[in-house]
């Protein structure tokens, strides 16, 4: 004997096949609202600049190891040097033509700005996003050049200890036209929308339907027992 959840499954699977057609039409549809959807909306640019630290000294073999392996363990805070409004408020006052946009925040860069390191090297990869391709661009550039000046100015004040410094390995790479979300995800999540609408509408109106029928057999048997008592 099949439980009543297996049961369950099996009458909404029925369901499914015996409106199948309104099934697929309402997938068919959903996707199509999808693509619709992936054409309309603005794309975003993307560009990237890397930096490497580095501790200047004799060129010799050894020096470049300990150097590297300097700048390696400097790397995470000057990861988080980039995203500090030191550096950022600098890169706002250098956009003197307003190509990063106009009114530009703090809070607004921190939105366009993401930057990693490797665990292999001293090299900072600066992943930046704009509006334009320009804006991408000019952020990813001005972001590896205002940290490379901040840390000068800062290594500068420092006495007795290892001097580092930024070197821009990568300038900003042109950018690269990125859509909000693919066209593929789109039609896949208005597929799977258009089918999850149709199972809920679907599976509604067989509920009301169930109800009603209940109610008839309710009130013909109440009619019967009724008519039943009632005869000598």
């Amino acid at each position: 004997m099949r439980s009543p959840s297996t049961s369950t499954v099996g009458d909404y699977g029925r369901l499914m096949g015996r409106f199948w057609l309104v099934v697929l039409i309402a997938v068919c549809a959903g996707g199509a609202a999808g693509f619709a959807a992936s054409t309309l909306q603005s794309p975003h640019y993307e560009s990237e600049s890397r930096v490497l630290i580095t501790v200047p000294g004799p060129p010799s073999v050894t020096a470049g190891f300990v150097g590297d392996l300097a700048g390696r363990l400097r790397a995470e805070s000057y990861r988080n040097l980039a995203t500090t409004d030191q550096v950022l408020r600098r890169v706002i006052a250098a956009d003197r033509e307003h190509v990063l946009g106009d009114d530009l925040t703090v809070a607004d860069l921190l939105e366009r700005i993401t930057v990693t390191t490797f665990t292999d090297s001293a090299v900072l990869a600066i992943h930046t996003q704009g509006d334009t391709a320009d804006a991408a661009v000019t952020l990813a550039t001005a972001v590896a050049v205002q940290m490379r000046q901040v840390v000068v100015e800062v290594e500068s004040t420092l006495v007795g200890t290892e001097k580092f410094e930024l070197q821009i390995v990568d300038p900003a790479q042109p950018a690269v036209e990125v859509p909000e979300t693919s066209a593929v995800t789109a039609v896949g999540l208005g597929a799977g929308m258009g089918f999850l609408i149709a199972a809920i509408i679907l599976i509604g109106l067989d509920a009301v339907r169930d109800r009603i029928s209940d109610k008839n057999d309710v009130h013909h048997t109440l009619r019967d027992l009724g008519t039943a008592g009632g005869t000598p």
